[in-house]
């Protein structure tokens, strides 16, 4: 990876990329071979300058992930986890954005979909375990589709 000469040229040309989360940050610069007190200069100033916001950038991601109508609480909160969000803090926004009750209306779609597409109750439950759905709203969702 090229190296720029100042870690907040090199901030702004990865953040032109795709949003970071401050620790996602730091570690790429770190990497890169940038000192610990310049990186934490950098990133000082790019919180200053508002462009650094891991509250917004987890909210986005958390919002974008959930406009999927085939994701459940669990695959957002999974998502978010790996881009660096801590635990707690995507649990919360899944709730934010896909409500309980939202999340069993949403799997009784995709169990209705599956259904039609001559998927039978077992297939179906799998598919929408594997889309991050809860096992209670699974099954809930299952068996209002296959035992009305």
């Amino acid at each position: 990876m090229r190296r720029l000469s100042d870690p907040l040229s090199e901030a702004f040309r990865i953040l032109g990329r795709s949003d970071q989360l401050s620790i996602n940050l730091r570690e790429r610069l770190l990497r890169l071979g940038f000192t610990e007190p310049e990186t934490d200069r950098a990133l000082a100033r790019l919180e200053e300058l508002g462009l650094v916001n891991d509250a917004k950038v987890s909210d986005r991601w958390a919002r974008r992930s959930s406009e999927s109508p085939a994701n459940g609480r669990l695959r957002i909160i999974a998502d978010l986890v790996r881009k660096g969000v801590a635990e707690s803090d995507a649990e919360h926004l899944a709730e934010v954005y896909l409500a309980e009750g939202d999340e069993l209306d949403r799997a009784k779609q995709l169990a209705l979909t599956q259904s039609q597409a001559g998927k039978n109750a077992v297939q179906a439950a799998r598919y929408l375990g594997s889309r991050g759905f809860q096992p209670e709203t699974v099954e809930q969702a299952v068996e209002s589709v296959y035992d009305p």
